[in-house]
């Protein structure tokens, strides 16, 4: 009788099984996309931590001044449905951090720490990718502009691609610039302005225009501040910007407060509740309404601390503010991060003990300093491709390049660049472009042809050039061991 009706019925567990998988898979993969819109999958070991991924990354890009970016994941808040961008921690392990993902694990390389000054990035190739997420975050509407300053930036945007490059009359149609993904909701109007203020940037090189794109950008009051959703006792919207100067109250995208770090005395949460203690100072009437004191005369606020109440979407998005605030302080306003003690009653305290654990903007920028003089490096830049290769290779490439090789069979698989050969910029076929650039300077090169084989030191080289029938030498190069620095090779032209 059983047997006539066994097989009537079944189960197969399948989640049991998956998960048995899972445990049994010695290593695991993340899919990781990058600034320059190229992606890598990498494969790690289980139990690998966050800061193993990090370190291969970097050592894929070959970063030096690794201290300013980091991966951001997106998870699933569970009961709710939110989502929520957290960054990856170093000192934990990935698969705790990425569990709500399913494998391969997505994540994003993004710039998490927005330099103070960008003149201090002692790497163009730093610079490069500082310009592509300022670019991402212009186009995604997370960096909000007057729209003069968003034109004076595209303009220098259009400046860097060398499909464009100096601005040519005859070269450049009344439409060469909507070919580009600018600004959201970009205007006829708004790509005219872009196109004449191009044309004022003749003569820079991409180099130079992204280091005044950065320049440009680093002055906007949006600029480096990660927003985070949250809502005032009254039950309104409101968004809280977290960077290095502070942080930032937005009501309906304007501007309604702004406390710096020196204003601030203690930052806190429980549960969804976010708290920010001031000072005792005064209190402006706008603070006031955000903080629900509107019972207390003005008299007394300005003799009592101001304790901020803000209210999060979950207790996941509340302690991600949390962190980015300690993380951002941190990097910026400390010398060195605090050392996390360890106290007697270690297992009965309450509370987060999240520090931050990476070197501030201070030892960044001492330790890069000493790196790189140590490392004599030069960011090559092409029509093609973007690499970048140590000084004793660009001999060899130099030679490989005069000898008729593809340039294609030097371009690196981790950096690479989608744009066209350049046109207008590097071409005097038109009476409006330059008839010469000045590549070198006149006093670099007297300077240089004045060293003879005797005289030189064993490891250094004469190379006497002659330019071509429009008087250019082909690329851009600054230093020497005259002026004890680095060459820097800064342009290519096809």
């Amino acid at each position: 009788m059983s047997r006539t009706f066994a097989g009537l019925s079944g189960t197969y567990n399948v989640r049991a099984n998956e998960l048995a998988l899972q445990r049994n898979t010695k290593t695991v993969r993340c899919l990781v996309y990058f600034l320059d819109d190229t992606q890598h999958v990498f494969e790690l070991d289980r139990r690998a931590k966050g800061d193993q991924l990090l370190d291969v990354v970097f050592r894929h890009l070959e970063l030096i001044e690794r201290d300013y970016f980091g991966l951001q994941f997106t998870e699933t808040i569970a009961h709710s449905g939110h989502s929520n961008a957290r960054w990856l921690d170093p000192n934990k392990r990935l698969r705790k951090q990425l569990k709500s993902s399913r494998a391969p694990f997505l994540l994003f390389f993004k710039v998490k720490f927005y330099v103070t000054d960008p003149s201090r990035l002692l790497e163009e190739y730093t610079r490069y990718h500082f310009f592509l997420q300022i670019r991402k975050d212009i186009v995604s509407a997370r960096l909000v502009a007057p729209s003069a300053a968003l034109a004076l930036l595209c303009s220098l945007v259009v400046q860097c691609k060398t499909e464009f490059g100096d601005f040519c009359a005859e070269e450049h149609d009344s439409q060469y610039v909507s070919r580009l993904k600018l600004v959201p909701n970009q205007s006829a109007d708004f790509e005219e302005k872009v196109s004449e203020l191009h044309a004022l940037h003749r003569g820079q090189t991409p180099a130079d225009a992204e280091l005044n794109f950065l320049i440009q950008a680093k002055a906007l009051d949006m600029y480096g501040v990660e927003l985070h959703k949250a809502k005032d006792t009254n039950g309104r919207e409101i968004q809280i910007g977290v960077s290095g100067s502070g942080l930032l109250i937005l009501h309906n995208g304007q501007k309604a407060n702004h406390f710096s770090w020196a204003k601030i005395v203690k930052i806190s949460f429980k549960r969804r509740h976010f708290f920010v203690q001031l000072r005792r100072e005064g209190v402006s009437p706008l603070l006031t309404t955000l903080a629900h004191c509107d019972r207390i005369p003005d008299s007394q606020t300005e003799r009592f601390d101001a304790l901020l109440g803000f209210n999060s979407c979950s207790y996941r998005t509340c302690k991600s503010l949390w962190k980015a605030c300690v993380e951002q302080h941190t990097f910026f306003r400390l010398q060195t991060p605090k050392p996390h003690t360890k106290k007697f009653f270690f297992f009965f305290s309450l509370g987060s003990r999240f520090r931050y654990s990476g070197k501030t903007e201070f030892q960044t920028l001492e330790e890069n300093r000493k790196r790189l003089q140590r490392t004599d490096r030069t960011f090559v830049r092409t029509a093609r491709f973007h690499q970048t290769v140590p000084i004793p290779h660009i001999n060899n490439l130099m030679l490989s390049l005069s000898n008729g090789q593809s340039r294609d069979s030097f371009q690196s698989n981790r950096i690479q660049s989608t744009e066209s050969p350049a046109k207008s910029a590097w071409n005097a076929s038109s009476p409006f472009c330059l008839k010469s650039l000045p590549f070198i300077d006149k006093e670099e090169t007297n300077r240089l042809s004045s060293l003879s084989d005797d005289s030189s030191p064993v490891h250094l080289h004469t190379v006497h050039m002659r330019p071509d029938a429009d008087g250019r030498f082909g690329f851009n190069v600054k230093g020497g061991h005259d002026q004890n620095c680095p060459v820097l090779v800064s342009r290519v032209a096809p």
